[in-house]
């Protein structure tokens, strides 16, 4: 993940009259060459926080997973008793 550009130092950007992904990214180069706007900072996560936070995705979604079957037997036994009784 990086963060976005400060928009204040990019207005040359948003002002041009020709707007093309490709003139924005050089103008965006251009300034970062030049130091006008600082470099994207880089977030990363370490290993112990992306295990941890796997974890805690396989657990929300064995959550999930059991309550979606909880639902489909509530459904189940309503559809037979509601079946038992129109016979």
């Amino acid at each position: 993940m990086c963060s976005p550009t400060p928009t204040q130092k990019t207005r040359a950007t948003a002002s041009a009259k020709i707007k093309t992904d490709k003139i924005d990214a050089y103008t965006l180069a251009h300034f970062l060459r030049g130091g006008y706007i600082p470099p994207p900072k880089l977030y990363t996560l370490m290993r112990g926080e992306l295990l941890e936070l796997r974890g805690e995705l396989v657990r929300y979604r064995a959550g999930l997973v059991r309550l979606r079957t909880k639902v489909k037997n509530r459904v189940h036994a309503i559809l037979l008793t509601d079946a038992q009784y129109k016979d």
